[in-house]
């Protein structure tokens, strides 16, 4: 195979793509939280359908999707080069490394399930007592 610099900008810019779609594939197959995450995503985007929320909402929405999936394959990637690191001797280190990136899905995760309540809470209730 060529070397990748021999190759034209959109060559270059398709592998590219291809390495973040086997990215996105490990994650998927390796990983239960970002499956729970994805279905999460699905049942959301058919309640903001039911309920016809705002454009603003849709937007406030797709970021919080974006945030969340994207936590979650930082996480992965983490959590992937630590055991690399780590694979012949546990560290407290690479613990840590390990819950803090955890940490910091879960974070995320509340704070997208607030944005979540704020959006339909008021679209429910409307939809069951108004």
């Amino acid at each position: 195979m060529k070397d990748r610099k021999d190759l034209n900008p959109f060559k270059r810019w398709l592998l590219s793509c291809g390495f973040a779609l086997e990215g996105l594939r490990f994650t998927w197959k390796g990983e239960p939280n970002f499956k729970i995450h994805i279905s999460i995503l699905i049942l959301v985007t058919i309640a903001g359908f039911f309920f016809g929320i705002a454009r603003w909402e849709w937007v406030t929405l797709l970021i919080c999707f974006a945030f969340i999936l994207t936590l979650e394959l930082i996480n992965t990637a983490l959590e992937t080069l630590v055991n690399w690191i780590a694979d012949k001797q546990w560290h407290p280190l690479a613990k840590i490394t390990k819950d803090v990136a955890a940490g910091a899905v879960l974070v995320g995760a509340i704070i997208v399930a607030g944005i979540g309540l704020i959006i339909f809470v008021p679209y429910i209730w409307q939809y069951f007592l108004g």
